[in-house]
């Protein structure tokens, strides 16, 4: 527990090589210990700041491989989407998708947050293999922000394939139930959709309901 204690003080202070040391100790010395998994966590966030994304990626990896239901299960997947775009190495990231099919050890709860983060990465360059992926999603048992994120993405698809009214109709279905950033984001799209279908005014609608029903999320509105 001191070390784990440290180990936040210093990555608080921003002081992330040291920080990285001390979580380090903890994961291998005390392996059992209730801080191991939370440490192993922030020693791959650590990595993060630090921008050594391979070795950021492959210890959030083992994080999910060992603790697939951990507290921060759900961060640490987003934490290797967002190392493999600040790489943009595409045979890394396929690498990674191949181990994630191949790990025996890993929950299936886990391994559908990781397909559908490299599927996301793989969303700009290559939509195609991202849906195909998606689909994949679907006939798995997901968690429930799991299968909401994903009907996010293929909402964006269909959008980018030109399916306007399909999109409208996934992303208005997100924006009414979710009062949280995942709802303002599909609401944008949901404009978005609308003035490409051209549907000028009810686009300014969703436009302006964007601003009052969420005002939480400037950077979005």
């Amino acid at each position: 527990e001191g070390y784990y204690r440290i180990a936040g003080y210093l990555f608080n202070e921003q002081l992330y090589s040291d920080a990285y040391r001390y979580f380090s100790d903890v994961v291998n010395n005390f392996p059992d210990s209730k801080d191991s998994e939370l440490a192993l966590y922030w020693q791959g966030n650590c990595a993060i700041k630090l921008k050594d994304y391979r070795k950021a990626v492959n210890i959030l990896f083992n994080y999910l491989s060992k603790y697939s239901g951990g507290v921060y299960s759900n961060e640490a997947g987003e934490l290797i989407k967002d190392a493999m775009v600040k790489l943009n190495d595409n045979r890394f990231a396929d690498s990674l998708y191949k181990k994630i099919i191949n790990n025996t050890k890993m929950s299936e709860s886990a391994r559908s947050k990781l397909l559908l983060e490299y599927a996301v990465y793989k969303f700009p360059s290559d939509r195609n293999a991202a849906y195909t992926i998606f689909k994949k999603l679907r006939g798995m048992n997901l968690d429930n922000r799991v299968k909401e994120k994903l009907d996010y993405w293929i909402g964006r698809y269909y959008k980018a394939e030109g399916n306007l009214d399909r999109a409208a109709e996934i992303f208005k279905g997100i924006a009414d139930t979710h009062p949280d950033r995942l709802g303002a984001e599909a609401q944008l799209e949901l404009a978005g959709s609308l003035k490409e279908n051209n549907k000028p005014e009810k686009a300014a609608e969703e436009y302006l309901a964007l601003t009052y029903v969420f005002p939480d999320y400037k950077d979005i509105v």
